[in-house]
């Protein structure tokens, strides 16, 4: 994605990226944390998500790491059911934190999907961990 494809009014849309960190407003991951070392907050000119904001989006929804989509048919794994539940609560009339809240209530509740071995159960709890709202979302 190049941040110059961002519009410059994107007022009042509601974005759902599945793009590996995101919505990670920061440079450093949480994994990588040291105290002695300042958290640097990226810029518009740095980050889909901040730009976004700044152009009027009402919320940004995406991931605080990696993003694992599915690459084979039935497709209804990994990522793929937090998009589509996320778009049924927006759907519904939900705001978008309150329709992340639901959809990870229903991804967790029909977790695990089609693929059933550890390492799948694995990214798709973290799947579940990861997305978050930033904007307005309420």
């Amino acid at each position: 994605m190049n941040l110059s494809k961002i519009p410059d009014n994107a007022s009042g849309s509601i974005i759902f990226s599945g793009c590996c960190w995101g919505a990670l407003p920061v440079f450093q991951r949480a994994s990588k944390y040291k105290k002695d070392i300042p958290i640097k907050a990226k810029t518009p000119e740095q980050s889909i998500a901040i730009r976004y904001l700044r152009a009027g989006a009402q919320a940004f929804i995406g991931c605080t790491g990696s993003h694992y989509s599915p690459l084979k048919d039935p497709f209804n794994y990994y990522g793929k059911p937090m998009h589509d539940y996320f778009w049924k609560y927006i759907n519904k009339g939900y705001q978008p934190a309150e329709a992340l809240f639901q959809a990870k209530r229903e991804y967790l509740k029909n977790m695990p999907f089609d693929k059933k071995d550890a390492f799948s159960r694995a990214i798709e709890s973290k799947i579940y961990y990861q997305f978050t709202c930033l904007g307005l979302g309420w």
